[in-house]
């Protein structure tokens, strides 16, 4: 509490000072953290937040029990994205963010990579056939969507955690492997239907 003279001025206050800049500086880390591992446009993860989770995920729980890696690639996104402009893609890519993150439990992770490239981690997996069934349901809804997904190709692949990677870039690295594979398929059918 301030003293005061007769007069009713203040002559003497006795209080606490506090170095708020240590504080602060937390806290803006803290924030910038939060930021670099969440994508911009969509709210969801980035790459970097996936893989600290499941890195987190991985040292938490039974190495023996089973996880997945789902991705989902709009194949021709860029494509789109330079002829129907910036607005058409951050609508597009948040009703996928929505899609994807609605075909999942809430306690799996959701990320988008970039460049109309999804993930999905699923965790504590009973049955691994439960994993393409899943995948299919996502693709199935991605297909129905808006007017926006039109001329949309889907690409999907997934991996198990331990048997084909137990690392998130060893879980991503045989996903694209079999993303390629899909792609080499196709362009093979493509040549002898012609």
């Amino acid at each position: 509490q301030p003293c005061l003279d007769e007069n009713g001025r203040m002559f003497k206050n006795v209080g606490v000072l506090w170095n708020i800049e240590e504080r602060k500086g937390k806290l803006e880390n803290g924030l910038r953290d939060f930021r670099s591992e969440k994508d911009a446009i969509t709210g969801l993860l980035n790459g970097k937040g996936l893989e600290a989770k499941m890195a987190q995920y991985f040292m938490c729980h039974c190495i023996s029990q089973k996880n997945a890696l789902i991705v989902v690639e709009a194949a021709n996104f860029q494509f789109m994205q330079k002829k129907a402009g910036t607005l058409w893609s951050d609508r597009f890519l948040m009703e996928v963010a929505g899609i994807v993150k609605h075909a999942f439990r809430s306690t799996d992770e959701v990320a988008h990579l970039g460049q109309g490239l999804f993930a999905v981690f699923m965790k504590a997996i009973d049955d691994v056939a439960v994993v393409p069934a899943k995948a299919k349901r996502l693709q199935l809804a991605l297909e129905s969507g808006s007017q926006d997904m039109v001329g949309i190709d889907w690409r999907l692949g997934m991996s198990i955690y331990p048997l084909e990677g137990r690392t998130y870039t060893e879980l991503l690295r045989a996903v694209e492997e079999k993303l390629k594979e899909v792609v080499e398929k196709r362009v093979k059918i493509d040549n002898s239907e012609e």
